[in-house]
């Protein structure tokens, strides 16, 4: 969750990663992590990094769905931090 919270944080207005395939509630939505936190593609809504885990956890209710949804997020967070290194490098530089 730190890694979620740390990538938004340093993103900016206009940067924004989709978590696609991520699902905590029976309606299927698209989720952005953005600068301000996990937005709701067409909707005002932000969801807190550390709400919007948790509930995507608990939606799995099942331990092979668990899994499964971890290793989901596990990607995630690996595609999230190779933005964020390349982001800190090319400010680094700049």
């Amino acid at each position: 969750m730190i890694f979620f919270t740390k990538a938004s944080s340093s993103m900016t207005e206009k940067q924004n990663y989709l978590l696609t395939g991520i699902q905590f509630c029976a309606v299927t939505k698209p989720y952005l992590l953005t600068f301000r936190g996990i937005e709701v593609v067409g909707e005002e809504e932000v969801i807190p990094i550390s709400t919007f885990i948790d509930n995507v956890i608990s939606f799995a209710n099942y331990p092979d769905k668990k899994i499964g949804v971890l290793r989901e997020l596990a990607a995630h967070l690996e595609k999230i931090n190779q933005i964020v290194d390349i982001n800190c490098r090319s400010s680094a530089s700049s």
